[in-house]
């Protein structure tokens, strides 16, 4: 396996950037790591922070609903060429994203470090949000039946 030349450090709102960034530069300390952040956010000291670059995303919240700028969002990542795509949450949305970044190694960073792989196929991201919808709705169902169903006296 050849080592890891290009690690994407991709921004989510949430509390634990830094952590992120700290958990990849100790597992690849030779690696060049890009912080893709929002316009808004104030930047990393890049070679303060160990930063190869800090990366601006065109805009500060991407949804399926604007299809144009993800788009160029992911023509963007893709031509990085980034070995590790890191994200902080393990969504739907940035599953996808990190399937269609191109790299080898898809991870989802804990907020205690632990690195957990992401699935890669876009089919199998769909089946498991499906599943968890169809899991909530049936778990209301139920709920909804037995108190409906089983009246509690006074």
């Amino acid at each position: 396996m050849s080592p890891v030349k290009r690690v994407c450090a991709f921004y989510s709102v949430g509390p634990h950037y830094a952590r992120m960034l700290d958990c990849l530069r100790s597992d690849y300390p030779n690696a060049a790591i890009d912080a893709w952040i929002p316009p808004a956010l104030t930047a990393p000291d890049a070679a303060q922070d160990g930063l190869c670059d800090v990366v601006r995303t065109e805009a500060p919240h991407y949804s399926p609903a604007n299809f144009a700028a993800c788009a160029r969002l992911v023509r963007q990542l893709r031509g990085h060429r980034y070995d590790i795509f890191a994200v902080m949450f393990d969504s739907a949305q940035l599953q996808v994203l990190a399937a269609l970044s191109g790299a080898q190694v898809r991870l989802h960073i804990t907020p205690r470090g632990k690195q957990i792989p992401l699935r890669s196929s876009i089919a199998g991201i769909a089946c498991d949000w499906l599943y968890g919808i169809l899991k909530g709705r049936i778990v209301y169902l139920w709920v909804w039946l037995a108190a409906r169903l089983f009246k509690v006296k006074r």
